[in-house]
């Protein structure tokens, strides 16, 4: 018999093994979870099924837009333009990506908001790593309401931040905050303050041995170069504080500069 023969005649091939593996898992977890099956089937059943349309065309459409988003933002940074269906799978993947990686973030909190929610908003969910990006609302509110927080008082809450995580044995990186204005010739309004809050969070990343995302140097040397008739907006953020989409990415890279140093393997 030759070594032809010999193979069909196997009995499990390496693709039949995989594929009863599968089946064996697959019927573990419906056995596992049949209750709770039975109960979506159920439910499920019950609802009007023109709604069931319209719901699954819109979460189509939510897909279908990002992934039209994420063409362009490909097309103007790396100039390359994949595929409509490669980017809907890419969006897909987002969503699970969000999902595992939570933000616990309020927008307009000050530092300590975060010292107030971190027990439940952030411990209880028992991160392996935390990302602190606070500071420009403990300045910035200071001019548009006449709230902030103090210096003396910021650099307190921030430590006892720090010590409730570190208890925890939880990884914490230190972003310094971004911009009050784009303005790249120091004329933007408490600038002089921002960068002093950047010191006090650069001391404390060192004191606690915390590696620090430098955003306000990152971006800092980034206007210098990028906004060539200094405007206060329009480049990284739409108005001077919140990030626009450039921005939103320019952070991102920066963050995974650093955790991909360390944390992300």
């Amino acid at each position: 018999m030759d070594r032809s023969s010999n193979k069909k005649n196997k009995l499990f091939s390496k693709s039949q093994i995989f594929f009863y593996v599968f089946a064996v898992a697959i019927f573990g977890f419906v056995v596992y979870y049949f209750s709770e099956i039975k109960s979506g089937v159920i439910q499920l059943s019950k609802v009007n099924v023109y709604w069931l349309i319209i719901a699954v065309g819109g979460q189509v459409l939510t897909y279908a837009s990002g992934a039209l988003i994420y063409r362009k933002l490909l097309e103007i940074f790396s100039n390359i333009k994949p595929g409509i269906a490669e980017l809907v799978g890419a969006n897909v993947v987002a969503l699970f990506l969000n999902q595992a990686v939570p933000s616990a973030g309020i927008s307009g909190n000050k530092v300590y908001d975060l010292y107030l929610r971190m027990d439940s908003d952030v411990l209880a969910k028992s991160p392996d790593a935390v990302v602190i990006f606070i500071g420009v609302n403990d300045v910035w509110h200071k001019r548009t309401s006449g709230t902030g927080t103090d210096a003396d008082k910021f650099e307190k809450f921030y430590n006892a931040i720090i010590k409730k995580l570190k208890a925890k044995n939880i990884a914490v990186y230190l972003c310094t905050p971004s911009s009050i204005g784009e303005k790249n010739d120091f004329t933007n309004p408490q600038e002089g303050e921002l960068n002093a809050y950047s010191a006090i969070i650069r001391k404390i990343a060192s004191d606690n041995n915390c590696p620090i995302i430098d955003l306000r140097q990152a971006f800092t040397d980034y206007l210098k170069t990028n906004n060539p008739d200094n405007k206060d907006r329009g480049i990284l953020t739409a108005d001077g504080v919140h990030l626009n989409m450039t921005g939103n990415i320019f952070v991102a890279q920066k963050m995974f500069d650093v955790l991909s140093k360390s944390f992300i393997k």
